[in-house]
């Protein structure tokens, strides 16, 4: 079976190694690339194109990417490098800086906001977008409303572009309603006869 090998052209000014032409070589017309498979744009160049130039088109043009890049390898180093200073804290120094260390580069790593409901209470990490400034390290609280008025929901630590918070969704009065509101709904859907 032969290998169809994807086209390595990629357009000017983007940087990133996903951005890479996925349609398959020798392919005629302009180049195209997708960032995901969820994408619901696609980019469009020409050899010949500036950065200016280049069409953002509806649609995903998605090739399976090959499975050993540059980038997946020196990710791999990377955290066999972690492992290997998270064991010799382990050893050498205690298990607690060991496991502080960890919990902070998976932190660290963290690409998509991910949040954990307990009741009215949540807990999540979220990337920071670029066009707000980061601190290196802060704490803060988090608010409720729109303005910086509104009353305490709960704390939140930046470390880096990573946010991490806990805090109540709802006051607690509001919560009380919603939980009421919420069973009364259910209680008139229920059919006591079935």
């Amino acid at each position: 079976m032969k290998r169809r090998l994807q086209c390595p052209a990629r357009p000017t000014g983007y940087t990133e190694n996903r951005w890479q032409c996925q349609r398959i070589t020798q392919h005629q017309g302009p180049h195209k690339a997708s960032y995901s498979k969820k994408s619901r744009s696609h980019v469009s160049w020409k050899d010949e194109d500036s950065v200016f130039e280049h069409e953002i088109l509806p649609g995903t043009v998605r090739y399976r990417p090959p499975i050993w890049t540059t980038s997946r390898a020196l990710r791999i180093l990377e955290w066999a490098v972690y492992l290997w200073l998270t064991a010799g804290l382990w050893r050498y120094l205690s298990p607690g800086a060991a496991a502080g260390f960890f919990v902070a580069l998976l932190l660290l790593s963290v690409r998509r906001t991910h949040f954990l409901d307990f009741g009215r209470f949540t807990v999540g990490v979220w990337r920071i977008p670029p066009t707000s400034p980061a601190p290196i390290v802060g704490i803060g609280w988090m608010l409720h409303g729109k303005d910086r008025t509104g009353p305490k929901a709960g704390l939140d630590m930046v470390i880096g572009r990573v946010g991490m918070g806990a805090f109540a969704l709802m006051r607690r009065e509001e919560w009380a309603e919603f939980k009421r509101d919420k069973g009364k709904g259910l209680a008139g859907k229920v059919d006591w006869r079935s």
